[in-house]
């Protein structure tokens, strides 16, 4: 048994010999060869035509499509705006205005305190409108009906001379403080008050206008501005007086009045109720009809 193993292990051993002559015999014959014929080694430089791509068929990613900075959306949306009407832009620049003035704790917009009845007014309604206001009526800016004929819009302006230094040395002195340039207080509302007016509207406007007064009508008016016939002015006196200059002065409260008529009449609910009484022919014929029986 012990020799059997030995003569096994001798032939493996004999047999891992000659594998290893015949691998020195390879690598010298490969080392002895001209290397200028060595070219791509185990890589096929045939390509079939089935092999080459066409760059037709190459897939490509589309370009990336540039963010819009926010310098670059607000000039774009200018772009947009250039391309409006005038009209819109004039629109959109006193917007922008009111939106600066308002940012700023400046408004010009007047509510005024509104009193309102309706009644019948011959064959259609009328509603009434009485608005309390401190000013006079050369500062009405406009009366007129709006949204379809169901909203009643009114518009004050406000006197531009309240922004100037002038008034302004008015409201100190009744402070008892004497005007002076060089004070903080004066410097800083001609800043932020005076100029500030002066840079968002035209010097020739005396009157600046704010919002409009909008108030729901209960029916439908005929739209447009409000004819000077239904607009009506009184002078309350509201039993305070101001002494100006050693004169004494009485105030007094303007009341606007607005009228404004429907448009539908009561012609159609009479017609139908003339059409349910009785004429004496009616009558004549009751009674003849009552004899026969």
């Amino acid at each position: 048994m012990l020799s059997i193993l030995y003569l096994t292990f001798d032939s493996f051993l004999a047999q891992a010999a000659a594998n290893g002559t015949g691998n020195s015999s390879e690598e010298s014959s490969y080392a002895g060869s001209n290397q200028s014929d060595i070219s791509l080694g185990s890589v096929d430089s045939d390509l079939e035509e089935e092999e080459i791509e066409d760059p037709k068929e190459q897939v490509t990613m589309p370009p990336k499509t540039p963010r819009k900075t926010p310098m670059k959306a607000a000039a774009s949306a200018t772009k947009k705006s250039q391309k409006n009407s005038s009209g819109d832009v004039l629109i959109l620049a006193e917007n922008l205005s009111k939106t600066s003035l308002s940012s700023n704790g400046i408004s010009f917009t007047y509510l005024c305190p509104t009193l309102r009845f309706t009644c019948r007014d011959g064959d259609k309604d009328a509603a009434l409108y009485e608005f309390h206001t401190p000013l006079p009526q050369q500062f009405l800016r406009h009366c007129k009906v709006i949204d379809g004929g169901m909203k009643l819009s009114i518009l004050f302006g406000f006197p531009r001379v309240l922004t100037t230094e002038k008034a302004h040395k008015k409201v100190l002195g009744t402070e008892g403080i004497t005007y002076d340039p060089n004070l903080a207080r004066v410097a800083a509302r001609s800043t932020q008050v005076t100029h500030f007016v002066n840079s968002h509207y035209d010097s020739t406007v005396n009157k600046l206008e704010g919002d409009p007064q909008i108030c729901v009508l209960p029916f439908k008016c005929t739209e447009g501005n409000v004819p000077s016939s239904n607009i009506h002015w009184l002078k309350w006196p509201t039993g305070f007086t101001v002494v100006s200059n050693g004169v004494e002065h009485k105030q007094f409260l303007n009341i606007l009045l607005v009228k404004l008529n429907s448009i539908a009449t009561y012609a159609v609910e009479r017609q139908e109720q003339d059409e349910f009484v009785l004429d004496d022919s009616d009558d004549e014929d009751d009674m003849e009809h009552d004899g026969d029986l």
